[in-house]
């Protein structure tokens, strides 16, 4: 990093790298050197969540042209494709417009994505989320399996509702606020 900002004064840098660095210097190597070690076809059931995914959904048709290029002996016996629908699981930290939200939709299956947010650093989860769901690009269903039901079954959560001894637990919140009521 020093490389970029070592003409910068302090007061820049530190936006920067805490909030860009990230973004761009997220790779999919971790997940490419997991998928190539054959780590899926061994734990096929293995599931990792990507918290911070950046531009990793875009780099899909790329990752496809690269595997593409490596013989079969070389390569797992599931599909990256395959792995990449049923062992990851992406949050929204990351996104913070609805378009980026649309585009990481179409990349990824709906139960595979969690709502979160950059806070402290950032807080804008609550109006990305109240947004994704007034412009009906996902029925209500969809939204809630987004908001909070993914997370709810990936984790196996209690529903909503009793807790032990009978204690209402459910959230006192929505996406975007950080409260939880016992």
């Amino acid at each position: 990093m020093a490389e970029y900002t070592h003409d910068l004064p302090d007061s820049v840098v530190a936006p920067l790298a805490t909030h860009l660095h990230t973004a761009h210097a997220a790779s999919p190597m971790p997940i490419l050197r997991l998928y190539l070690n054959g780590i899926f076809d061994r734990f096929p059931n293995l599931r990792l969540v990507i918290a911070h995914p950046g531009s990793l959904p875009s780099l899909l048709p790329r990752i496809d042209i690269v595997l593409d290029s490596i013989p079969s002996a070389d390569k797992p016996k599931r599909s990256f494709l395959d792995v990449w629908q049923h062992n990851f699981y992406l949050t929204t930290a990351d996104i913070l417009d609805l378009p980026s939200m649309r585009t990481m939709l179409e990349q990824i299956p709906m139960d595979r994505v969690l709502y979160a947010s950059n806070y402290p650093f950032e807080e804008r989860g609550r109006e990305r989320m109240m947004e994704l769901k007034e412009s009906n690009f996902l029925i209500e269903e969809e939204w809630e399996r987004l908001a909070w039901r993914n997370a709810e079954q990936l984790f196996k959560l209690p529903s909503p509702g009793s807790g032990s001894y009978g204690a209402n637990t459910r959230t006192g919140g929505r996406p975007g606020q950080h409260t939880m009521s016992a």
